[in-house]
């Protein structure tokens, strides 16, 4: 252990330490005793450090799925990607038990008109965010095999570049709600 490490240990141990200044020092003896892990588990966010994996580098969050009676075959899902990582990913498939086919689709204002049409991927640019709103980039889901009330989870799963697979859990909401 070099001596610098010595005397983050020494300040980590002792009194009076500031919170906001603790979250460094943490940080650093983090990166003394794991050096090989300084690059690939350790991320600066602020004043403060964050431990993750790969599997923590696309985070799925804000996941809902639009409501659907029995008579209706077809709903959309929607949710905010964050890519964490130092490359651009894309969204390229998407499946769940809950109907026959997941398809990306994207919203335009085409010649006055908004125009749905289905696309191959969707991208998520490094350290941004891709998101899936009414109006814009979603996934429709087609040839549904089960009613979604107000309140079901519906199991997906998101294929990504990079070997990336995500499973979620996507709450049904009802049209009124979605509106506000």
């Amino acid at each position: 252990m070099n001596g610098i490490c010595i005397l983050l240990v020494w300040s980590a141990i002792g009194l009076n330490l500031a919170v906001q200044s603790s979250n460094n020092i943490i940080g650093n003896l983090a990166q003394c005793f794991l050096p090989a892990a300084r690059s690939s588990m350790i991320n600066p966010v602020g004043d403060s450090y964050a431990l993750r994996d790969d599997k923590d580098q696309i985070v799925i969050r804000d996941e809902w799925i639009w409501a659907a009676p029995t008579s209706q075959k077809m709903t959309a899902a929607y949710m905010v990607i964050e890519n964490h990582g130092s490359n651009e990913i894309d969204l390229v498939s998407a499946s769940s038990d809950a109907a026959r086919v997941v398809e990306l689709h994207k919203m335009e204002l085409e010649d006055g008109f908004m125009r749905m049409r289905k696309i191959d991927s969707i991208k998520i640019p490094d350290g941004g965010i891709a998101e899936l709103k009414p109006g814009g980039y979603h996934l429709m889901v087609i040839d549904l095999n089960k009613e979604l009330k107000e309140g079901d989870k519906v199991s997906m799963t998101l294929q990504f570049t990079q070997d990336i697979k995500k499973t979620i859990a996507l709450t049904a909401k009802p049209r009124r709600e979605t509106e506000k």
